[in-house]
């Protein structure tokens, strides 16, 4: 926990600025309509909503029932539920520590969370719970202080709620500066145009965000997919990374796989094997989960699921220790854990084997950690273009779930 405290207090330095001025906006409102330092306090401790606390300072002063409150601050923060789809199961991997990042996820962290790199040696959950933690204390002293103040000295606060609108700009100038693909910003933008110019002010906000949700989930596989060119200068890097290997260059004998779409390229770390007079296998998978490799010498026919394969009359080889494997995968995390098609081929393969296997995976898909099953198989390294990532340790696995039976 404390080799995550200061990378985690670095990357919400930004927030720390932010929280510490509308934390303070907070303050001075609720003073001004007669409510001190101590009820800024547990607001911002057991509330810790952001705009609903904005709101219910409006709510306060114009002496509204609970039930209006209640269906007020709803209908304000019902958009969190979206953000938090996007981190099930993130959060659930965390054990205890998931309810309260439930309760934290605000705006703010929530951007925080999304593009957060945290370093190899440093355990990300540990450095999303600083986050979250780092973001709710900055929001509680800043609100303190402006309770405070404005409880000292006499403050005009008109126009002191523009700051939220601030924030919210910063964090969308943000996200659309690090971000290739500006399309679902144009399609929130003009989303939440159209509902206000339809609805109103008081009534955009919950049809917008469904009509997001909408359109994200229909155009997800056109917004998925890549630029092809800046998918092959990646395929490219990983290549030269993997000729590179010290356990490429030693091995005799090469398992690896024939790419397809979106897997990284592998067509040319096969020819390259070949012309250095390895020899190469390419996987042949079969009914019922299991899979074997076949020589490769140029030949290639389609296999099951469309995956290009060795004709049957190629000779069976059997991985041995000094052997390299090449894994595909959709995703992998930082503990050498992978995201399959869902067939654990590979997991089964890997359990059995005892050669050298690595993962080959583009940057954008090297996660901070995966939710990890009893029969997930790690890998000994993982190669994207921007380096060599080599886990230091063995991630602990679940243990594999015992049968009740003759108990």
């Amino acid at each position: 926990m404390r080799k995550a405290l200061r990378p985690a207090f670095t990357a919400t330095i930004p927030v720390l600025c932010g929280y510490l001025f509308i934390g303070f906006a907070f303050g001075l409102m609720l003073e001004a309509v007669g409510y001190n330092v101590i009820w800024s306090f547990f607001m911002s401790l057991t509330i810790y909503a952001g705009s609903g606390q904005y709101l219910l300072v409006s709510l306060l002063a114009a002496k509204a029932s609970l039930v209006t409150v209640a269906v007020m601050t709803l209908l304000l923060n019902c958009r969190h539920i979206f953000y938090g789809l996007s981190f099930l199961e993130t959060f659930h991997s965390m054990g205890a520590r998931k309810w309260y990042m439930i309760f934290s996820l605000t705006d703010e962290t929530y951007s925080l969370l999304c593009s957060l790199k945290t370093p190899s040696d440093v355990d990300p959950d540990a450095m999303r719970f600083l986050v979250a933690i780092l973001d709710h204390a900055y929001w509680i002293i800043g609100s303190i202080i402006g309770a405070f103040i404005g409880g000292v000295l006499p403050f005009d606060t008109t126009g002191i709620d523009f700051a939220m609108t601030s924030l919210f700009t910063v964090i969308f100038v943000e996200q659309w500066q690090a971000s290739k693909s500006h399309v679902p910003a144009f399609l929130g933008l003009g989303a939440a145009a159209l509902s206000l110019a339809l609805l109103g002010p008081q009534n955009f906000i919950l049809p917008a965000m469904l009509a997001i949700c909408v359109m994200l989930v229909a155009l997800r596989r056109q917004l998925a997919q890549s630029d092809p060119a800046d998918n092959a200068a990646c395929d490219v890097a990983i290549t030269m990374q993997v000729l590179a290997l010290p356990e490429f260059q030693a091995a005799e004998r090469i398992f690896a796989y024939c790419s397809v779409v979106p897997e990284v390229d592998t067509h040319a770390i096969l020819a390259q094997a070949r012309r250095r007079g390895k020899t190469v296998a390419l996987p042949v998978p079969e009914a019922g989960g299991q899979m074997y490799f076949a020589r490769y010498d140029g030949a290639l026919v389609p296999g099951r699921y469309g995956i290009p394969q060795p004709p049957r009359s190629a000779p069976v080889l059997q991985p041995q220790p000094g052997d390299l494997m090449l894994v595909p995968a959709l995703a992998y995390d930082r503990a050498g854990r992978r995201l399959g098609r869902g067939g654990g081929y590979y997991d089964r393969c890997l359990a059995q084997l005892d050669c050298c296997a690595v993962g080959l995976i583009r940057a954008e898909f090297l996660l901070d950690a995966l939710p990890t099953a009893w029969n997930d198989m790690p890998v000994a390294a993982v190669v994207t273009e921007q380096g060599i990532l080599r886990p230091q340790e063995k991630p602990g696995l679940p243990e594999e779930p015992r049968s009740l039976s003759g108990c």
